[in-house]
């Protein structure tokens, strides 16, 4: 199977880099964007008041006068814009806001430099300038339905309600995004024809005939064959890129919309199963290749290509989506033995088991590819911020574990606060820190009542918080003037009506999330502060703290008391009762919050590689971790604790998850105990308590040893690191070691 497509791979390994963050190798791409840059540096030192709707406008003439095509022979599919696909670390459309920097200088100085400490000493992460810049989601069914062209015409027609120079402005540049579409579709036909005269392949003439047929048709005009929708999902991913450098982090959500393309093609005789599949897997292997998924595994970003693909659900009528492409998309995923496209397969406690039989049989074979994204806890959550049902019913998985209202908004995802870092900062005074955030933390060492302890604690939380997202909302809006999307926003429902920009909040849907990450840090460190210092007087409270801050230097007793107090995910009264206390109280505050776009902030609790890369710089916590420790997961337990895993699905289950947007598990299962019946009972249990995403490896600990003295023997072993997976044996040594390290269920 995987050598009926070496050529494929061969070509597409050919030209892009071997990690995600470097150009593409074709050195004459790179040169393309220096030269559209060149002419774009010289407008901009021609027309120095032009604002950054002028300038974008610019851009996308120039991008499609100097559009310059990459074609694969042995790929039907067009649409390769970008440097690099949807992260554009390079690709022209990333030239404005490198040119508007300046702009970032409007704001305060404090707010600059407090933003940047906040980052920098881990109390949290903006993936932007006061807004998450960098995760986006193609408005595939806006092109589905009505193709570029309706959409052009679309904007053509709101140009008459502009009244404002803001409001002309944008309607102008979102026009001249649209005419760039049928240039850059010209050029991919045109490269197409010219590559036909240099082969006699008859396989790769097919393709390239397809191409320069189709290219000059959709995505201009919507897709009218399932073959024109998966290239639709692609052209559209790199496309927004390309224009307006967005980094786009989805592949579409093909067994929903692109199922009636399918039975039409289908019934007319244009297309054969066994033909959808090989367009199925070539769509696929395209994500595979974006970089090389044997390349080692450092850092962790540096194999994360947010190539995710939406699987199952349901529809907008609420029925389940389970058919020919969602068993397709799963058996080519497995068969050519593929790292990415993430697979975000949504489902519900009333999933069809073959459904999830499909999924559990994967994971069960040591595949670790599959986020369940449960409907149950998802579609009430996007209905509770305003979405209406149909589109809450057909939310796009994007991202690591975002589900976002397709094309009807741009929902800010990436921006973490880190609960254990501010504990830290409470217990370890650090006068520095506090001056160059701007904020003082509330010692507790004087704390007559752990309920004086615990407020203090969540006073600090909630105040820091409240301080940041205060700097988010007043100078997130400033973005707009530094690198706005007319183009994509003009695709986006609401935008051509409010005739604004999705950075100044013209889309229907508005929401900005916050993440709550290390949530079980912060929770097992009161906990054992009340059990020994105010239940059981063991020691008084300095003296335990004392013992922390010697990292448990000769505290040996003290720290096992500290590991064997109630902690989260043991489903006792005190850790739930203090775990709902932290999350309604967050909850309450933060909901009376309007963000920079005008919309409400929502909370949610994942988080990246910085569970372990915040981790090594965290000092030791009450809880009984030493400086350096691993931080837990998402809403995991910590790895120090290990209760059975119906006690912790039963505990994370006692939280109202009515107040996240959205939250993450990620459990492994012991080979030796599971089946794929085991892990598709688990999934229901899971969707039934109302939880929101799951994320589950099945391996034993001795595979994983075997893989590290023997790793020609486990190629194919793939394990869940965190938003991403990764081929166990390309691991460095450290990744390996934590990895081996977390609790087998």
């Amino acid at each position: 199977m995987t050598q009926h497509y070496d050529n494929l791979r061969q070509e597409l390994r050919a030209f892009h880099p071997e990690e995600c963050h470097q150009l593409c190798r074709d050195p004459e791409k790179i040169a393309n964007r220096d030269r559209m840059a060149a002419i774009l540096n010289d407008f901009a030192d021609q027309h120095p008041g032009a604002n950054a709707a002028v300038l974008r406008k610019k851009l996308y003439h120039v991008a499609a006068e100097h559009f310059y095509p990459v074609v694969f022979k042995n790929s039907p599919f067009y649409f390769e814009t970008g440097i690099n696909g949807g992260w554009a670390p390079g690709g022209i459309g990333r030239w404005l806001a490198e040119h508007n920097d300046k702009i970032k200088l409007e704001v305060p100085e404090n707010a600059r430099q407090r933003l940047s400490a906040m980052n920098r000493n881990r109390f949290a992460l903006c993936c932007g300038f006061f807004v998450d810049s960098i995760h986006h989601l193609p408005p595939f069914t806006a092109v589905l339905q009505k193709g570029f062209k309706g959409l052009y015409e679309d904007a053509k027609a709101a140009a008459s309600k502009a009244r404002t120079d803001d409001e002309r402005d944008f309607i102008a540049a979102a026009i001249a995004g649209f005419e760039a579409i049928p240039v850059i579709c010209e050029r991919f036909a045109r490269r197409a024809e010219e590559l036909l005269a240099s082969t006699d392949d008859p396989q790769q003439r097919r393709f390239l005939t397809m191409i320069a047929t189709h290219a000059r048709r959709s995505p201009w005009l919507p897709p009218t064959t399932f073959y024109e929708g998966l290239n639709m999902f692609w052209f559209c991913r790199e496309v927004f890129a390309e224009l307006d450098g967005l980094s786009c982090f989805s592949i579409g959500h093909p067994d929903d919309m692109l199922y009636e393309l399918y039975q039409q093609d289908l019934a007319a005789g244009r297309l054969t199963r066994e033909d959808a599949y090989d367009l199925i897997c070539r769509f696929l292997i395209h994500a595979d290749c974006h970089e090389n998924s044997f390349s080692p595994v450092v850092k962790g970003n540096d194999h994360e290509m947010e190539i995710p693909l939406t699987l199952g659900g349901c529809d907008s009528q609420g029925r389940e989506i389970f058919n020919d492409i969602t068993r397709m998309c799963l058996q080519a995923h497995r068969e050519l033995d593929l790292v990415f496209p993430k697979l975000h397969c949504r489902y519900s406690a009333k999933s069809s088991s073959e459904y999830l039989q499909l999924i559990a049989k994967d994971i069960y074979a040591g595949r670790g590819v599959i986020s369940g994204f449960n409907d149950d806890a998802f579609i009430p959550a996007l209905t509770r911020g305003g979405v209406s049902l149909a589109d809450a019913r057909r939310f796009v998985c994007t991202g690591c574990w975002d589900g976002y209202a397709d094309s009807a908004g741009d929902t800010d995802t990436a921006n973490y606060f880190s609960l254990a870092r501010v504990l830290e900062a409470t217990i370890y005074h650090d006068p520095e820190v506090e001056q160059a955030i701007d904020f003082h933390f509330q010692p507790i060492d004087d704390a007559q009542s752990f309920t004086q302890l615990r407020d203090t604690v969540y006073g600090n939380v909630i105040g820091l918080m409240k301080k940041m997202l205060a700097d988010y909302t007043e100078y997130g809006k400033l973005y707009v003037k530094i690198a706005p999307a007319p183009f994509f926003s003009a695709c986006q429902d609401g935008c051509l009506d409010t005739l604004k920009d999705i950075y100044a909040g013209g889309a229907r849907y508005n929401f900005r999330v916050v993440t709550l990450a290390f949530f079980a840090n912060l929770l097992d460190s009161l906990l054992a502060i009340k059990k020994i210092c105010f239940d059981d007087h063991a020691c008084t409270l300095p003296q335990f703290l004392a013992a922390v801050r010697s990292n448990w230097q000769n505290a040996d007793e003290l720290r096992q008391q500290a590991l064997h107090a109630p902690h989260w995910g043991d489903d006792s009264a005190d850790t739930t009762a203090l775990a709902r206390f932290f999350l309604d109280s967050i909850f309450a505050e933060v909901s009376k919050l309007k963000n920079n776009r005008g919309g409400s902030y929502q909370l949610a609790s994942w988080i990246y590689r910085e569970f372990r890369f915040w981790g090594e710089k965290t000092r030791a916590l009450p809880d009984g971790r030493r400086d350096g420790d691993y931080l837990a997961q998402g809403l995991n337990p910590s790895f120090l604790h290990a209760d059975t895993l119906t006690t912790m699905i039963n505990a994370i289950s006692r939280l109202d998850h009515s107040h996240f947007f959205a939250s993450n598990t990620n459990f492994v299962i012991g080979r030796q105990h599971a089946s794929p019946d085991i892990i598709e009972a688990l999934f229901r249990s899971f969707a039934q308590r109302g939880m929101h995403l799951l994320q589950l490896n099945c391996f034993n600990r001795d595979d994983l040893l075997d893989a590290q003295k023997h790793p020609e023997r486990h190629q194919s072993l793939i394990v869940r690191m965190c938003g991403f997976s990764a081929r166990f044996v390309i691991l460095s040594p450290e990744w390996q070691r934590e990895v081996i390290s977390r609790t087998i269920y």
